[in-house]
């Protein structure tokens, strides 16, 4: 469970074998939870935090956004390293290749799961997802408080 910046900063480092902080810095593992808060928040209707990450005082996630947050912002990470020591030219072709393969798929599902996400807010909204359009009857269009 995560409960604050600090606790899933040193997560990340475990998960990312950097305990040290001798590949990713601070600033960019934070960062990378920035990116990924960003991500559940484009997806999300209630207002996401987490304690410590742009002055927040207290953690608001939904049950398992704290999941889907580490792996965003893991993947992230991976992403920044990918693009700073450009992995394609592994000294071992068929690990970077891996590496790559990992990614591409990790962020597939993790755009899966967002999109799930998406639809249970979206099916759930007590707000309709569109507007009235103006040049039909307001009869013909079921949204009361939108047409008024």
């Amino acid at each position: 469970m995560i409960l604050n910046l600090d606790g899933l900063l040193v997560q990340m480092r475990h998960m990312l074998w950097d305990e040290d902080g001798l590949i990713w810095g601070p600033q960019q593992l934070e960062e990378c939870v920035r990116l990924g808060l960003a991500r559940l928040q484009s997806v999300c209707p209630i207002k996401l935090s987490l304690e410590g990450l742009d002055d927040a005082a207290i953690t608001i996630l939904e049950d398992g956004m704290s999941v889907l947050l580490l792996r965003m912002a893991l993947l992230h990470a991976w992403h920044l390293r990918e693009q700073g020591r450009s992995e394609t030219f592994h000294p071992d072709p068929a690990t970077g290749k891996d590496n790559q393969d990992w990614l591409r798929g990790e962020g597939q599902a993790l755009e899966q799961e967002v999109e799930h996400l998406r639809q249970f807010y979206l099916q759930r909204s007590l707000q309709v997802p569109y507007g009235c359009w103006p040049d039909r009857p307001p009869s013909v269009l079921d949204c009361n408080q939108e047409c008024e």
